[in-house]
């Protein structure tokens, strides 16, 4: 099996893999690494979509295709590709996938002739749900009436006419963020990520 492509789809919590078995592959091989990437796809809590060139001919029923289906049944998971999708003039086959499991409904699929493949092009309707917002953690002081109040009352306290003239500026510095760093702490917040707007003319 040639994994072309593998996407994590982090904001809608699908994992897509985009895979090509050569014909003349060793099938059993290729079926023992599917297997790996569903099971590796499932432990991390993801939506698989598994899509591409099988070379397995969905519709004629023989024990590649039976062994196949058992391993898909066993973890809820078909193929919901129900149109050719390679047709010659002495042949009519589907050899191409689209893969899913319960947990991510397929509302339709469809195929189309895009011109530069002997293969049409198999298009699938997902319900994507609503987007995950990703929080991130960042650390900023916070300025408020009560920390600036805070940060005024000690400084006012400072005997600075103490001060050594020879240390006076590490001194005052010293003092300085010492009241800065107590009245303005830094503290983590969560900084939740803007949906860019775009915006459209007529």
């Amino acid at each position: 099996m040639r994994q072309n492509l593998l996407v994590d789809e982090e904001d809608y919590g699908y994992i897509i893999v985009c895979i090509y078995r050569s014909p003349d592959s060793n099938f059993w091989i290729f079926f023992k690494n599917l297997e790996l990437i569903i099971q590796k796809i499932l432990s991390r809590n993801k939506k698989p979509l598994l899509c591409g060139d099988w070379n397995l001919n969905f519709m004629v029923n023989n024990k590649r295709l039976q062994e196949l289906q058992n391993l898909l049944e066993s973890y809820y998971m078909k193929n919901t590709g129900r149109f050719l999708t390679r047709i010659t003039p002495s042949t009519e086959s589907l050899i191409d996938g689209i893969i899913t499991n319960n947990n991510n409904p397929v509302l339709s699929t469809s195929v189309v002739e895009l011109g530069f493949s002997d293969h049409l092009t198999q298009i699938a309707r997902i319900n994507i749900g609503k987007r995950k917002r990703r929080t991130k953690m960042i650390a900023r002081r916070q300025f408020t009436y009560s920390s600036v109040e805070d940060f005024k009352h000690p400084l006012s306290k400072e005997l600075w006419n103490r001060l050594d003239l020879n240390s006076s500026l590490e001194a005052f510095l010293d003092s300085f963020l010492h009241c800065f760093n107590i009245a303005f702490p830094y503290k983590r917040v969560n900084l939740r990520e803007r949906s860019n707007k775009r915006w459209l003319s007529k």
